[in-house]
């Protein structure tokens, strides 16, 4: 949830309470990031040098500035964040220890980490929880969790952990490959962007292998994508020109990551290339984020106190909902069994993503949760308790095998871009969940997790035809053997 309401009128302000909440030394050192005037090559190796909120700042100043000229609302994807930030920072000022998380947040390399601390604590404080942030231990070994909730005589303890900062972790030794690559195009003399998606954390090994396969590549002239790893880390080839052929076309930089170098030659006094090339990072969740989630739970469950109420938020790397729900998908399975049968101390895994939805110009950040519950605790969260992301509801939800009817009719044109629900109720400790939606993708989908059919059952199908205006009768059906649709008393299945 955010307080914040975005326009044109307010910018200026926000701008204002953005730099003393964090600190007006801070915002003065990442004002000092500047790449005008540097060649494409040297802007990215300073960008990859500086605080996370250099480039994010340097562009909300200057678009607050357009918008004031312009009078509309005109925001970048960074900006929306930096607003963010203030709209979780305001809403946590008076919570116990939160300037030792807004330290955090200056440091490069614990920003990621800091940044998901404070947009859990902040959505807890929303739903009216009693919080507080857990100091660093100074005890060497000693891990404490980040964040306890006082709910009525009891404590719950909260441990976050972003995946994000995976990507700081690994840039010395991306930075390393980017330069190894552009030496080999040089050498075998191709004009190509390569980009390579991966889904395994980078290590001496594998960084030698990948610079094999590249090489191998640029010598046989092979744009064929190639493996590496098994399913670990692809790489894409993509030819942008001749070799010592001036370049004329615009290169589309679009959807591009914060992982990329370009190399190119001037060709004219102008500023006209020759010689470009381009090597690009993804460090991909759609790949294979199964051994780090898997990793970083079994890290947050040594942290959670012995016989204590734990709840650990994984913040997935993924800005689009489809990618983002793929990965929940590929994980819920595993999650769920290793936190009913291996950790006692852990009540419900979230896992979690800010997308960014640009057709939504006003608010296009969206909060994405989804709960993964242990549901053979002997250790229940308390009655009145609201894990992120749950929408409890007096309707019960059956647990061995059910049924839900109701009619709906759409009276405004689905958005495209973002997830629409029809139905979404579940317990405020996640045991129980039962939504009715259409997805990201498009998707007409019912998502059913109940303790009788051990875990989740899920039954989707294509787009179906729903025309505005028009009443429909919905019913779906679930039991330990799976889930079924129906509409209009049809069977809707693939």
């Amino acid at each position: 949830m955010r307080v914040i309401k975005v326009t044109v009128e307010s910018l200026l302000e926000y701008k204002e309470r953005l730099a003393v909440l964090l600190g007006h030394n801070f915002i003065q050192e990442l004002a000092n990031f500047k790449t005008t005037g540097l060649p494409w090559s040297d802007c990215i190796r300073v960008n990859q040098a500086v605080h996370p909120l250099s480039q994010w700042w340097s562009s909300f100043c200057k678009e607050v500035h357009d918008c004031l000229e312009s009078g509309s609302i005109r925001l970048s994807e960074g900006s929306f964040r930096l607003l963010d930030i203030l709209n979780d920072l305001e809403m946590t000022l008076d919570v116990p220890n939160i300037g030792l998380v807004v330290e955090r947040l200056k440091q490069r390399h614990d920003y990621f980490g800091a940044r998901f601390e404070l947009k859990t604590a902040s959505m807890y404080r929303v739903q009216g929880a009693h919080i507080e942030m857990i100091p660093v231990s100074e005890d060497q070994g000693v891990k404490t969790n980040d964040i306890l909730i006082k709910h009525g005589n009891r404590d719950i303890y909260v441990e976050c952990k972003s995946l994000e900062n995976t990507k700081v972790k690994e840039s010395p030794l991306w930075s390393e490959i980017q330069h190894r690559v552009e030496n080999v195009l040089r050498k075998y003399r191709r004009s190509w962007k390569i980009t390579i998606f991966a889904g395994k954390q980078i290590d001496g090994k594998l960084k030698d292998n990948i610079i094999k396969d590249i090489e191998y590549n640029a010598k046989s002239n092979n744009l064929n994508v190639s493996i590496v790893e098994s399913d670990k880390i692809f790489i894409e080839y993509q030819m942008i020109g001749e070799w010592d052929k001036i370049f004329f076309d615009n290169f589309n930089c679009i959807g591009m990551s914060d992982l990329v170098y370009f190399g190119f030659e001037q060709a004219t006094a102008n500023g006209i290339m020759k010689n470009l090339t381009v090597i690009e990072i993804h460090p991909d969740p759609r790949l294979n984020l199964s051994s780090r989630i898997m990793k970083e739970l079994k890290k947050a469950a040594r942290q959670i106190p012995a016989n204590g109420m734990g709840i650990i938020h994984i913040e997935i790397p993924h800005k689009m909902g489809d990618s983002f729900l793929h990965v929940v998908d590929k994980n819920f399975e595993d999650v769920y069994n290793k936190i009913n049968f291996d950790y006692s101390r852990i009540n419900s895994v979230v896992l979690s993503a800010v997308t960014y939805e640009p057709n939504l110009h006003i608010s296009p950040l969206i909060d994405n949760h989804y709960i993964i519950p242990k549901h053979n605790t002997k250790n229940s969260l308390p009655k009145g308790f609201r894990i992120i992301g749950t929408n409890p509801t007096v309707t019960s939800i059956p647990s061995c095998e059910g049924t839900v009817e109701f009619k709906f009719g759409m009276f405004e044109d689905w958005n495209q871009s973002v997830p629409s629900f029809i139905y979404n109720n579940s317990s405020g400790d996640g045991a129980y969940q039962l939504r009715v939606w259409r997805t990201w993708s498009n998707r007409f989908r019912m998502d059913v997790v109940t303790p009788g059919i051990n875990g989740r059952r899920i039954a989707e199908c294509s787009e179906i035809d729903i025309e505005k205006g028009n009443e429909y009768h919905f019913a779906g059906t679930w039991s330990k053997s799976g889930a079924n649709l129906y509409l209009n008393g049809i069977p809707i299945k693939e």
